[in-house]
C-alpha cells in the first residue's frame, strides 16, 4: 500500500477520484507486481487516503488483520524514530482498533525488527545472568524455596515503578540515563549500570 496524503477541509474522495494514480504510485505498483510476478507472489495493491500516513498504516493494518507491517526507510528519519513514531501513533489509538504484531523496517543495508504494544523484553545475556545470580544469592536464604526467577523481575520492576513516583526520582532517571549511555556506546543492549569515568581531575589553577 502506499498512502495518499490530504490536506486542508475540501480535501476528499472527490480528489482521489480524479487523479487516480499518480506517477509515483504507478511506478511503485508497476515495480511491485514485476518483482511479485518473479517470486510467484500474488499481491493486492492500494491507495489510502489520509492526512497522517502512519494513521493509515495502522489502520489499514489493523482492518486487514495483518500481524507483521513493512515499511520502507524515511528519507527524514532513521528506522528507531520510525519505529517510535509509529508506535506513539498505536498508544493513541483505541485498544480495539490498535493492530497486534511486530513493524518490519528495510532498505539498502537496512532490514531492522520492532514489537508493536507491550511485548517481552530482550534481555541481554548479562542480565539474565544477573537474576539467576540473584536467584541463587535469595532462594532459600531469607526467602522460600519457590522463589522463582519472574518474581525478582517482578519486583525490580515495582521498585522502579514506586522509585519514579517518590523521591528517588531523580537518582532513578540518572542511572537510566547512564544505561541508555553505555549501551549507545557499546552497541550492546547491556543491563550492566557503569558510571562514567570522568578521568582524574585536573588541579585548579591559581
Amino acid at each position: 500500500m502506499t498512502t495518499r496524503v490530504i490536506m486542508g477541509p475540501n480535501a476528499g474522495e472527490q480528489e482521489l477520484d480524479e487523479h487516480l494514480f499518480t506517477d509515483y504510485e504507478q511506478l511503485l505498483f508497476t515495480r511491485v507486481v514485476s518483482l511479485a510476478e518473479k517470486f510467484g507472489k500474488r499481491v493486492e495493491l492500494v491507495t489510502v487516503p489520509s492526512t497522517n500516513p502512519m494513521i493509515a498504516i495502522l489502520q489499514t493494518a489493523r482492518h486487514l488483520e495483518c500481524y507483521t507491517i513493512v515499511m520502507g526507510i524515511s528519507a527524514k528519519m532513521q528506522p528507531d524514530e520510525q519505529a517510535s513514531e509509529l508506535g506513539r501513533i498505536w498508544e493513541m489509538m483505541s485498544k480495539s482498533s490498535r493492530p497486534r504484531g511486530n513493524l518490519r523496517i528495510i532498505g539498502p543495508g537496512v532490514d531492522q525488527h520492532f514489537q508493536l504494544g507491550p511485548h517481552a523484553p530482550q534481555l541481554a545475556p548479562e542480565d539474565i545472568e544477573l537474576v539467576h545470580k540473584l536467584w541463587l544469592d535469595l532462594v532459600g536464604k531469607g526467602t522460600s524455596q519457590s522463589l522463582h526467577h519472574n518474581q525478582i523481575v517482578t519486583l525490580s520492576l515495582q521498585r522502579l515503578r514506586d522509585d519514579l513516583k517518590g523521591k528517588d526520582k531523580d537518582e532513578a532517571l540518572r542511572q537510566l540515563r547512564v544505561l541508555v549511555g553505555n549501551s549507545d556506546k557499546s552497541g550492546k543492549q547491556t543491563g550492566e549500570f557503569k558510571v562514567p569515568n570522568k578521568g582524574p581531575q585536573e588541579p585548579a589553577s591559581k
